[in-house]
């Protein structure tokens, strides 16, 4: 059965052709990263991290004012056409499962007003006694079968090692 999203996402994934195609100026995003996406650039890290790494140096390696990236509705389409982004298994993103603030020890702090937890096979936020279960990672395309479909969201050891997704204003 074919899902039909709508006139938003159609409208959503025009804009995005577009832009993925208007010639480079000044305003775009620097070179290695992508968008930009509602005045924001992005860029998947080229190795993996623990959670506490990617969000305290990975990211600022990349751009001093970079952080771990907000997943909001309309950016997680833009994100997951990306063709770096296609081959990952998992990638973190700037939440904790306990926090109702994307980033919320950076400066660019925002709440967490859309959710995709994977809820049907994993039960996420799982809430789990596992020490240091809260870190949220993305199941990309990469993922084994039994985490798909890419772009849910589980909560996971934050000790464990993932390419992490970046962003900055461009």
């Amino acid at each position: 059965m074919q899902v039909d999203y709508g006139y938003p996402v159609r409208v959503a994934v025009t804009l995005i052709c577009l832009q993925l195609m208007a010639p480079v100026s000044s305003s775009d995003c620097p070179w290695g990263w992508v968008g930009p996406f509602f005045d924001m650039c992005y860029r998947l890290s080229s190795y993996e991290a623990t959670w506490t790494e990617a969000s305290s140096t990975g990211c600022r390696a990349l751009h001093e004012y970079a952080h771990l990236a907000s997943v909001r509705d309309l950016n997680s389409v833009f994100l997951s056409k990306q063709k770096s982004i296609i081959d990952t298994d998992y990638y973190w993103v700037g939440l904790r499962s306990g926090d109702d603030m994307w980033n919320y020890d950076t400066g660019d702090a925002q709440m967490v007003d859309f959710t995709n937890w994977e809820v049907v096979r994993h039960q996420e936020p799982s809430g789990s006694s596992v020490t240091n279960d809260d870190c949220v990672k993305v199941v990309g395309p990469g993922a084994p079968p039994e985490f798909l479909p890419a772009g849910r969201w589980l909560d996971w050891d934050c000790q464990a090692r993932n390419a992490f997704i970046c962003s900055r204003k461009r």
